[in-house]
């Protein structure tokens, strides 16, 4: 079975080409147009492009050094995931950088890739006004936030600066569960608030592994029953 059956009508697309119009040790210039006597292949031969603006960032850095054209296939053309490759090929005009921010993003005043929020200059955002990449959330510098004002990754509450946190407030990582907010928290673990230790489920501590409320000193291990006299040094 063919898995690049062989497309012989015009087909629209983009192309984005280094600082000097090369690509795969080729030289292009705009407007023109370009022909190769081979029998192309996805990946192998021919000359590259892609249906949607975006996904030619799937292969370039998508930085306004390189030039972005519309092309336009009027030979052979094979396609293979988001790519496509041709025989025959017109360059038909460069796109501006501010005109292609609208094209590859939906959402508005973007200055990154695939937004559809507002003007986010990170990647793949669908809240606004985020700096860092696959945010849902509003205003995150961070990655891969649902909710707003983070610094950090992975946070599903506000203005966390660490990582992996449903609360609020958190410099540290990975706090949860009370109220199904840890909030507050400088240290790791916590599903308490106000804590600046590690792995407390109570509040306002300042140590590790207490379940209770302003306790300075680490608790000693419960064992069958009985306290004992050692205590956890880490999580």
């Amino acid at each position: 079975m063919n898995n690049n059956p062989v497309n012989k009508q015009r087909v629209k697309g983009y192309k984005v080409f280094n600082p000097d119009w090369m690509c795969r040790n080729k030289q292009y210039s705009c407007p023109g147009k370009f022909e190769e006597d081979i029998n192309i292949s996805v990946c192998e031969k021919g000359m590259h492009f892609c249906k949607k603006a975006a996904d030619c960032f799937d292969y370039y850095s998508f930085s306004p050094e390189n030039h972005v054209a519309e092309v336009i296939a009027y030979g052979d053309v094979k396609e293979k995931g988001n790519k496509c490759c041709t025989d025959k090929l017109e360059i038909v005009r460069e796109i501006p950088w501010f005109e292609l921010l609208e094209i590859v993003n939906t959402g508005k005043g973007c200055t990154g890739l695939r937004n559809s929020g507002d003007y986010n200059s990170g990647d793949r955002n669908s809240g606004h006004y985020n700096s860092g990449d696959r945010n849902s959330g509003n205003y995150n510098s961070g990655y891969y936030n649902s909710g707003n004002r983070n610094s950090g990754n992975y946070n599903s509450g506000y203005y966390n600066s660490g990582y992996y946190n449903s609360g609020y407030y958190n410099s540290g990582n990975c706090n949860s569960g009370y109220c199904n907010n840890g909030d507050c928290n400088s240290g790791d673990y916590n599903s308490g608030d106000y804590n600046n230790g590690n792995c407390n489920s109570g509040h306002y501590n300042k140590t590790n592994y207490s379940n209770g409320w302003f306790n300075t000193k680490e608790p000693k291990i419960h064992m069958f029953n009985k306290i004992s006299k050692w205590t956890k040094k880490r999580c």
